[in-house]
This record gives structure tokens, sequence and C-alpha cells, in this order.
């Protein structure tokens, strides 16, 4: 029998934890499904999974930027593009496929991309030898009983609480859409500005201490939907 995980919290590790499961998986001779919601396919993890035997992944590569700062129709936008996106990866999840991810499906449900109903009508209807991961942080008490696994990542330390920055490829995963964002540089880096504690319901934790946050916003809009903290 195949069961349902779930990883949440407001540590670093959630996406990380999936992809070593799908790592494990895949080395096991698995089918893996790997779908990302809120992330436009170049997260630096994908270039492995793509890589790896018997590993499918799935996102959508149009980038939609802070979800704050969508107008009404982006939003509409948006939702239609991760409906469809999950409906694809439902579809494919009964061929044959033995782990499936679904990376910030939960951050999804609380922001209506995608609907939380369907999600859990598949999850209590999939097929019986699949397992299922979803990731993101709080989750409604509904995804919670239906998971039969339940690891909550929570944040005690960082070194950002020692003054040392984001670092590539540990804690965000693209340089060109941080300089974008104007948080890399010879200005310092994206520590400066990012930090665990202050979550936006995004995927990047905010350091308003350093500007007020409608600045931060404004500063992050262009560059922010690409830089992800896992």
């Amino acid at each position: 029998r195949g069961f349902v995980h779930l990883y949440c919290g407001d540590g670093k590790g959630k996406t990380t934890a999936a992809v070593g499961l799908s790592v494990r998986a895949s080395g096991a001779g698995k089918s893996v499904l790997f779908t990302q919601f809120l992330k436009d396919g170049s997260s630096s993890e994908l270039n492995v999974l793509r890589a790896l035997p018997n590993v499918k992944v799935l996102c959508c590569e149009r980038n939609f930027g802070f979800f704050r700062s969508m107008d009404k129709e982006t939003r509409a936008a948006a939702r239609r593009a991760y409906t469809a996106l999950l409906e694809e990866t439902l579809q494919k999840s009964a061929d044959g496929v033995a782990l499936l991810v679904l990376d910030e499906a939960v951050a999804a449900c609380n922001h209506g991309l995608i609907e939380e109903a369907r999600l859990l009508d598949f999850l209590h209807h999939k097929p019986e030898d699949l397992e299922a991961v979803l990731t993101g942080r709080e989750p409604s008490q509904r995804l919670l009983d239906a998971a039969d696994y339940v690891t909550e990542m929570k944040k005690r330390a960082h070194p950002f609480d020692k003054g040392v920055s984001a670092r590539l490829g540990i804690e965000f995963f693209n340089q060109r859409d941080a300089e974008g964002a104007g948080l890399a540089g010879a200005g310092g880096g994206l520590g400066d500005h990012v930090m665990p504690g202050q979550h936006d319901g995004d995927g990047l934790f905010l350091d308003l201490g350093h500007f007020g946050k409608a600045h931060a916003l404004h500063r992050l809009a262009d560059g922010f939907a690409a830089l992800q903290f896992l």
C-alpha cells in the first residue's frame, strides 16, 4: 500500500526532503512524478531530477510574479495554469507511477490557485500503491488528516543568525534571478534582505528590519517568483 506524506513547517528542508525521497525511489527503480507549483522550472534540483532514470518533472514555466503583487487578472491566469498542471499531474499519476511529489501544493491551495477539495478527493481515491508527497507551510486540518506521515520542519537555528548570507544552491537556487531582484552582488548577499522567521506566504522570508514592507515588495516583485527558499 502507498501512503501520503506531508512535509510542512517554518523551517528549511521541505522541498529538500521531497527531492531526497525522489532520488531514493529512482535509485530503487521506481517511477517518480515530481510536480512543482509556484516555481517556474528553473530550480537547480530539477537539473538533477531530470537526468535521473524513471523521473518525470512537471511544472508551469510561466512566471506570474509575487503572489501579493498579482492583479485580479494575473491571479485568475495563475489559477487556470496551476489547475491545469494539477489535472495533468493527476492523470499521469495513474500511469504506473510509484511516487508522486506535489511540491508547494499546500501553498497553492492556501492561495486558492488549486482547489483543495480536488486534491483531497484524489488523495482519498488515489491508486492503492501510489506513494504521494505534499510540501508547504500551514496545511489545513483536512490535509493533515489525509496524511499518513506528517513531518514538521521547525527553524531552531539558521546561519543567518550569525550573519551568514544565503548561498547559491543551499538557500536559493538561481543566481541570475537573485541578481535580477537586486539582492546579490557587491552591495551584499541575499542574507542582507532575506531571513528565516518572517514568512510572506510565497516561500520567501523578508527581513523587514532592513526596509519597510512596501519597499521590500516593490524591490522584489520582478525577480521574486523564481527565488525560492527550499
